[in-house]
C-alpha cells in the first residue's frame, strides 16, 4: 500500500501537469497549508492533522483512505446508482445469497461478512452526509 507521502507527491505531480505555473506555495495554500507544512508532508517529515486530512482530500477530490493508503481507491462514488454503490450493492446481495436487496437481514452476521457489513455503514454514511449537504 502506498504512504501519505507517495498520494501528496502523486497529487502535486498531477496539479502541475494541470498547471505548470503552480507554485507549492499556491497547491499547499488550495489546501489551508504552508509552503513549509507541504515540503515536510513532499519529503516524509510529517504527515497532517485530521482537519487538514479532510480539506486535502476535498479539494483534491479523493478519498482520506486513499490520501493515507488505505485503499487503491481515488474517490468512492457513493450516490445511489453509480458504479461503485451498484457494485457493493452486488457484493452484498452475493455475500448474503440472495437476488433483491430488500431480502437482505443485516442481523443476520452468518449470512454478511465484517467487511461487506462495513462497506454498507460506510456508503449508508455518505449518503446521509450528500441528503444533509444538498
Amino acid at each position: 500500500m502506498s504512504t501519505f507521502k507517495e498520494r501528496i507527491n502523486l497529487l502535486w505531480e498531477e496539479a502541475k501537469d494541470r498547471d505548470h505555473t503552480i507554485s507549492q506555495e499556491a497547491f499547499a495554500k488550495s489546501v489551508g497549508a504552508t509552503r513549509s507544512q507541504l515540503r515536510g508532508w513532499l519529503s516524509g517529515a510529517g504527515e497532517p492533522d485530521t482537519e487538514m486530512l479532510k480539506v486535502i482530500a476535498k479539494v483534491n477530490h479523493v478519498s482520506i483512505d486513499w490520501l493515507t493508503g488505505m485503499t487503491d481507491t481515488r474517490r468512492y462514488e457513493l450516490k445511489k446508482g453509480s458504479p461503485t454503490y451498484n457494485a457493493v450493492l452486488e457484493e452484498i446481495k452475493k455475500d448474503a445469497g440472495v437476488s433483491s436487496a430488500s431480502e437482505i437481514n443485516l442481523y443476520d452476521k452468518n449470512k454478511i461478512s465484517t467487511e461487506t457489513l462495513q462497506k454498507l455503514f460506510e456508503i449508508t454514511e455518505q449518503l446521509k452526509k450528500e441528503i444533509a449537504e444538498d
